[in-house]
């Protein structure tokens, strides 16, 4: 489908997309489940496809590696796991992808969750560092130069295209503030020593709680923690 002009393409996709949605809905049991997960799945799939056919935000030549297995091995423990997607990007670097399924967050509290002074999600951080360091499933290393860390929502379709948190390593690509987000070799050492001190603690038995008020951990305005029964604070912060 690439060779073929963008309104080929989105039509190409989308006859794809119709084959492969009546096989998974004939499976569901209930005709208002399957109404639904149609709608949800359109409206998800639509999006992405919209997105890969239309302008892209930053050069993207093509796609080198989809849940690309690795393995990493940092602080003496090995580190297991899947990236999403890897594109070429020109000048022998990449664009290293992970996909949410969830609703999509402006760039300032994207960037704190992954590599803010208070960041607690370090998937983007062991991505970029198997690349560096990590090899594959035949043990040769991955080899990849990643000039970005996006992450991609197909669930949102925002300013005119699916939602894209897109960080920068080296030279940005220019793009406005609420899209791209340069990091610095702080923000890189940063992460991956909070990589380290969660294996540390790992190997040493430490799971203490440990609740803070942030979207994303276990204490959140968002929500309420599942664990409460058991955790000391009761689901609530520490006084």
């Amino acid at each position: 489908w690439r060779p073929l002009e963008a309104e080929q393409q989105r039509q190409w996709l989308e006859a794809a997309l119709q084959r492969h949605l009546d096989g998974y809905l004939s499976r569901m049991e209930g005709v208002l489940d399957r109404k639904r997960e149609e709608r949800q799945v359109r409206s998800l799939l639509g999006n992405y496809i919209r997105s890969i056919t239309g302008m892209q935000f930053i050069r993207r030549l093509r796609t080198l590696a989809v849940e690309k297995r690795f393995r990493l091995q940092i602080d003496g423990a090995a580190v297991v796991g899947k990236i999403d997607r890897v594109n070429d990007v020109g000048d022998g670097e990449v664009e290293v992808v992970d996909y949410k399924t969830g609703s999509g967050k402006p760039m300032r509290f994207a960037y704190d969750m992954y590599f803010g002074a208070e960041l607690h999600d370090v998937q983007l951080a062991l991505y970029y560092l198997a690349c560096k360091e990590g090899v594959d499933e035949e043990g040769k290393p991955l080899g990849f130069q990643p000039r970005f860390l996006s992450l991609w929502y197909p669930k949102d379709w925002v300013w005119g295209g699916m939602r894209q948190d897109i960080f920068s390593i080296g030279r940005p690509a220019g793009l406005k503030e609420y899209r791209e987000k340069p990091l610095t070799a702080e923000d890189l050492e940063r992460s991956r020593a909070v990589v380290v001190t969660a294996i540390e603690r790992i190997k040493a038995g430490h799971f203490e709680p440990a609740p803070r008020e942030l979207p994303g951990t276990c204490v959140t305005r968002f929500g309420t923690c599942p664990h409460s029964a058991v955790c000391p604070y009761g689901g609530a912060p520490p006084e």
